[in-house]
């Protein structure tokens, strides 16, 4: 098949080449980056130095297993993947030891326990922007930082002051530290999505180029990301912070990660088979030796709604090799739910999927996918977890079962309509031990930043806070709470700049179709699509031979030409009726000026409020 497998042998390519280093030599490169052969406790000057002491490690190392799902493995496999950490049995770090133990939860998440503590970042004023489109404000960060890693004591119930850090989203912990992503300003351009590594101490911490994590492995061994380099849209895997593996898409591809199970990457694969349909796949990969198995096509009926769908994965569930995955479909700026499915499959197993069960929403409550002992089947909701009582709205539940919620909080956010002035909003609520950690954010409406349909709203402030779910006597009620923070956001809020497609022409969303001038030229490549955006191409001056292209990847960028013009001019600007159907379409434009300098951008949609980011392509 045509799909690019790419695996590496630990130790032959420090990622250090991805993030754009060159000329210097490898084993230049690992003494630089000497963190990446961190054996127990000890930083080594070279990989071949780390490598020797690794093999010297005591035999005591491989007693213990590795992970949950690997509770059956057999102590040589538990040896190697103390050798895949970096990490011995000697002077283990506090995570490579909440690792061995199985001290580790709610990895990927807001709040992430390790051991006795449950990390968390608290935002600094200016490091979130305070206009969204909706009101998901932590998936995106703005350069300014200003952010700091936090933990709450389990033991002292005190919050610990850690490190700084300029980062935003999810915290993955590994074995040696974590994984984050940042925005990094850059001139004339969108900030561009940076991933690092920073150690458990934030004490020291290196960048691997433009990029962000996607999961960890149970054990701590493998870091699944997603490259923003030439090898966009492909899902790599590293290994003490080298590049293992890779599965890259096919053309006309999108992948989506899924989670790990033992040594196996669990992905989805989908595929558009006309205007209208799509084909969902579901796919594992061995992580060490890249072998790729396709699992089967996701059973759902012929002209099901969920066929055209971009299908999110909400929950995943592992059973050593057998894997859970509930995926849903969901519309509307406000991420309304759609319907969903539930599969199953076993890693490594050929057509081994099987359907749990498919179902349209009849409200805004996903239900949870609850497995027992091999049996998998969708309930009202996921034991152990917590949530609104209505979807977006109501009081702060933690559901002790799949069928019974303990009321923590009443009202804990009010209901809204169109009209509300303002908003109060669940940024996340996560259930970590005996707590459940929530960030609360309130919001004002702000109707000047509206695209189309789509509100937008302005972020005033943001609440950190905790609630023990446990039940102390027979009137239900529940242990203590406390505040663990709060950011307030400063009105005029951070701004960075976007170029609009270079000095020469001006590039935005048409809003409303009424704003049509005569005068200008239309090119309907949408045809009628009723997910239709409308782009302006307003020249500031006239430029000439100006092509637009759809932007795909097979392997590499390619650049389809589907409209072109000898000049455009201030007096006949155009008008491309153009859709994004996937987080990675793309289209590029491209002319030349009166001096002969030829100058191309690409266009994209912002993941953030769904506005255009242009950037110059050199």
């Amino acid at each position: 098949m045509n799909r690019k497998i790419t695996a590496m042998l630990i130790g032959t390519l420090v990622l250090s080449v991805l993030s754009g280093c060159s000329g210097a030599p490898a084993a230049e490169e690992a003494e630089e980056k000497s963190f990446l052969s961190e054996t127990a406790g000890t930083i080594y000057e070279n990989i071949e130095e780390a490598a020797a002491a690794e093999e010297e490690l005591p035999a005591e190392a491989a007693e213990s297993t590795v992970g949950e799902n690997i509770g059956e493995t057999q102590d040589t496999e538990g040896e190697q993947a103390l050798s895949d950490t970096g990490i011995s049995s000697d002077e283990p770090t506090l995570f490579g030891e909440a690792f061995l133990d199985g001290e580790v939860e709610n990895n990927g998440g807001y709040f992430v326990r390790i051991g006795d503590r449950v990390y968390f970042r608290m935002y600094g004023p200016e490091s979130l922007d305070p206009i969204t489109v909706g009101t998901n404000v932590l998936s995106y960060g703005t350069p300014a930082g200003g952010s700091r890693i936090q933990y709450y004591d389990i033991k002292t119930k005190e919050v610990v002051d850690a490190f700084a850090d300029d980062g935003f989203g999810r915290l993955y912990a590994a074995a040696n530290g974590f994984w984050f992503c940042r925005n990094d300003a850059r001139e004339d351009a969108a900030p561009d999505t940076v991933l690092y590594w920073v150690a458990e101490d934030g004490s020291e911490s290196e960048d691997f180029g433009y990029g962000t994590p996607l999961g960890v492995s149970e054990d701590g061994a493998y870091v699944a990301f997603l490259p923003y380099d030439d090898n966009y849209g492909s899902i790599e895997i590293l290994s003490g912070g080298e590049m293992l593996s890779m599965v890259s898409p096919e053309y006309n591809e999108d992948l989506t990660y899924i989670g790990m199970a033992e040594d196996q990457l669990i992905f989805l694969s989908r595929t558009k088979e006309d205007y209208v349909t799509s084909r969902h796949v579901l796919y594992s990969m061995d992580i060490v030796t890249s072998e790729l198995t396709e699992l089967g096509k996701i059973p759902y009926e012929e002209n099901s709604p969920i066929q055209d769908a971009y299908l999110i994965p909400e929950q995943y569930e592992t059973e050593g090799r057998e894997v859970y995955v509930l995926a849903a479909q969901y519309e509307g700026s406000e991420h309304f739910l759609q319907d969903y499915i539930a599969v199953k499959a076993t890693a490594g197993k050929e057509d081994s999927i099987e359907l749990i069960s498919y179902e349209e929403a009849v409200n805004d409550n996903l239900p949870g996918l609850v497995v027992t002992d091999g049996d998998a089947e969708l309930l009202p909701a996921q034991p152990h977890t917590a949530g609104l009582s209505d979807g977006y709205f109501g009081s702060l539940d933690y559901y002790d079962s799949a069928f019974s919620a303990i009321q923590l909080v009443p009202d804990y956010v009010p209901d809204f309509n169109e009209d509300s002035l303002f908003r109060t909003a669940l940024q996340t609520v996560e259930v970590v031990g005996d707590d459940v950690f929530v960030i609360r954010s309130i919001h004002e409406r702000s109707p000047e930043n509206d695209i189309g349909w789509r509100y937008a709203y302005r972020l005033h402030q943001m609440n950190y806070e905790r609630f023990s779910w446990k039940i102390l006597d027979e009137n239900m009620n529940t242990g203590d709470l406390s505040a663990l923070g709060s950011v307030l956001i400063p009105e005029e809020g951070v701004t960075y700049s976007t170029p609009d497609g270079g000095d020469e022409i001006n590039v935005y969303i048409l809003e409303d179709p009424d704003q049509e001038d005569p005068g200008y030229e239309y090119f309907d490549y949408a045809e009628g699509d009723p997910y239709a955006m409308e782009i302006a191409f307003e020249p500031r001056e006239t430029v000439h031979e100006f092509w637009l292209y759809q932007m795909t990847w097979n392997e590499k960028e390619e650049y389809e030409e589907i409209y072109h013009k000898r000049e455009l001019t201030p007096d006949s600007p155009l008008i491309a009726s153009v859709t994004f159907p996937g987080d990675m379409s793309a289209y590029a434009f491209s002319y030349y000026l009166e001096d002969g300098t030829e100058r191309m951008f690409r266009i994209t949609l912002s993941g953030k409020d769904g506005s255009l980011v242009v950037n110059e392509i050199e």
